[in-house]
Order: C-alpha cells, then structure tokens, then sequence
C-alpha cells in the first residue's frame, strides 16, 4: 500500500471513490436527503479545487488499484473514503495515519 498526492489527472478516479462509497455505505446511516446533500459536497468542483490546492491524496493497494482518498485542509482531515471492497483491510487506518502524520508536520 502506498499514498501519493492526487492531480487533475485523478479527478475522476477521485470522484468515483467518493461517490461509490457514499452510495453504497452512507444510505445504511442516512436518510436519502442526507446522501444527496453529501455527493453535492463533495461535487467534482469541490474535488477539483481541493486537488489544486494540494491537499487530495490517494491510496493504492499491492496491486497498484485505488481504493481510498484523504483529503487535508490545514489541519483538517477531509473526505477520507475507501471503496467498500477495500474496507476492512486497514486501509482507512493507513489513510488517516497519514493525514494526522501530515498535519503534525505542518
């Protein structure tokens, strides 16, 4: 497993994890009005903003396949998901591991 930052390049690769997961997860704990109100948080021009100020970051298995995203804002942690086929594998704890490591170093 390993995390580099993201580029416009990965936009949509961020997206996806983004939106899978919350699709797939969040509607277990939410009602549908706080779904739609987090995938339009977290738009691709919410993304795309927070990637050209440095602040996305990806996470990618052995395999060299994506599977989560941090997103850091000073010393925030945000946006931090990992596709649902990927959890449960301690890549949420990597991810957070190094946002707070990240911020520290601030």
């Amino acid at each position: 497993m390993d995390i580099r930052q993201a580029t416009l390049e990965d936009l949509l690769l961020v997206k996806k994890i983004t939106e899978t997961t919350i699709l797939e997860i969040y509607p277990h704990y939410y009602p549908k009005g706080a779904v739609k109100f987090f995938l339009a948080h977290h738009s691709e021009t919410n993304i795309a903003n927070d990637i050209m100020q440095n602040r996305v970051f990806l996470c990618y298995d052995t395999k060299h396949t994506f599977i989560g995203t941090v997103t850091i804002k000073k010393n925030e942690i945000r946006r931090l998901f990992v596709l649902p086929a990927a959890q449960g594998k301690g890549y949420g704890t990597k991810l957070l591991d190094y946002a707070e490591k990240t911020i520290s170093n601030k």
